[in-house]
């Protein structure tokens, strides 16, 4: 704007662009973090996703990495995939999200990929889960044979060694080893109440969540650039 006049400059041209979203991501993906995490009303959870999509994809063309990392690392927090925690409608919808991205965006996320991907991995683990197929473990071994399939108060447990306590009745302790974080292998102790939150979040994600859109991601690999590839 110049002067009182209301007189306006006008570009054609994207040169522009990136230093204005340099200033506003941050600003912008504390405001969409925020409402998200506050709000499950659809509407404002598709606003919000809307928002961190169009982030993802303009930062990505700018090459503006830090920004790009910030807000898919945000975007794959809010899946709840690597949490014990029950996934809600919103954490659902963040999780086809994210695959979108990986779909839409893919030659422009560069080390960001890595969040797509584990979020793939987390949901073919859930699916395991759901379909009480064997897990990886079960078939090329584990420590002291304690990665063991078993049934604990009527939940199969891929990935689980389960040791009842004497005199607490439906007490259970589960050590279970899996991959969380960006692929760190950790051992757990989860209780009872944490595995069958894991089962019914395996049985959510089962009936939401179309296979096809996850062999998508790696049938159009072949539409990546060699630099996203590498």
């Amino acid at each position: 704007n110049i002067g009182q006049q209301g007189e306006f400059i006008t570009s054609a041209g994207p040169e522009y662009l990136r230093p204005m979203c340099e200033v506003a991501c941050w600003p912008m993906l504390a405001t969409l973090s925020v409402v998200l995490e506050s709000y499950d009303t659809p509407q404002v959870v598709d606003q919000c996703l809307q928002g961190f999509q169009h982030c993802i994809r303009i930062a990505g063309h700018f090459q503006l990495d830090n920004e790009r990392e910030a807000f898919v690392s945000s975007l794959a927090k809010f899946t709840y995939l690597t949490t014990l925690k029950e996934m809600r409608q919103k954490h659902i919808d963040c999780t086809k999200a994210l695959l979108s991205v990986g779909l839409s965006a893919g030659n422009t996320l560069g080390s960001s990929w890595r969040h797509v991907l584990q979020c793939v991995s987390q949901l073919e683990r859930l699916q395991l889960i759901s379909t009480r197929a064997r897990s990886d473990a079960e078939y090329f071994g584990a420590e002291s044979g304690a990665a063991r399939q078993r049934a604990v108060g009527g939940f199969l447990a891929p990935y689980v060694a389960a040791a009842s306590f004497p005199g607490v009745p439906g007490a259970v302790e589960v050590v279970s080893k899996r991959r969380v974080g960006t692929g760190t292998s950790v051992i757990l102790s989860v209780g009872l109440e944490e595995l069958q939150t894991e089962q019914v979040n395996s049985e959510t994600i089962a009936n939401q969540i179309d296979v096809t859109s996850i062999e998508r991601i790696f049938q159009q690999s072949d539409r990546l650039s060699p630099a996203a590839i590498v």
